[in-house]
């Protein structure tokens, strides 16, 4: 990304614009390692610290699921996640990061969810906690995927 485009990102009115316009990609599309970076929002961005977000498939006679989780520059680990798709009767469906697995603590109740900016490269997500059952927007990041050398 250029440092237009850069700054663009860190404007919620046109990022809100660009969401509600996105479409929700399929989770199979999602495979590899993707750079994230917090757009705005109370969760600062730690990008700096190498923060990716790595997506494999997990194929068993009975599902195909995509799941991952987050790191610093692959070696502390934390967050771990599943891909699911909802379907709302608005559209066709929407793609959830959804950290609820008991391997997690504190990221529990997280989940994010993702449009895309550019197939299979450039993704723009929404970050929300959950509080008494109900989703609260803390911001707005970016996925970038990540060609492995």
């Amino acid at each position: 990304m250029n440092k237009k485009d850069k700054k663009i990102l860190k404007n919620k009115e046109i990022l809100s614009e660009i969401y509600k316009n996105g479409s929700s990609p399929d989770p199979i599309e999602l495979k590899g390692i993707y750079k994230i970076t917090m757009q705005t929002g109370i969760i600062p961005n730690l990008s700096w610290l190498g923060h990716i977000k790595t997506f494999s498939h997990f194929i068993s006679p009975y599902n195909f699921n995509v799941v991952g989780c987050n790191s610093f520059n692959g070696w502390f680990r934390w967050g771990y996640f599943e891909v699911q798709r909802h379907y709302l009767s608005v559209s066709p469906f929407f793609t959830v990061i959804d950290y609820d697995l008991k391997a997690n603590w504190l990221s529990r109740r997280i989940k994010d969810t993702i449009v895309t900016i550019m197939p299979k490269q450039l993704y723009l997500g929404k970050f929300h906690y959950m509080i008494f059952g109900k989703p609260r927007f803390l911001g707005y990041f970016t996925m970038e995927r990540q060609e492995i050398k």
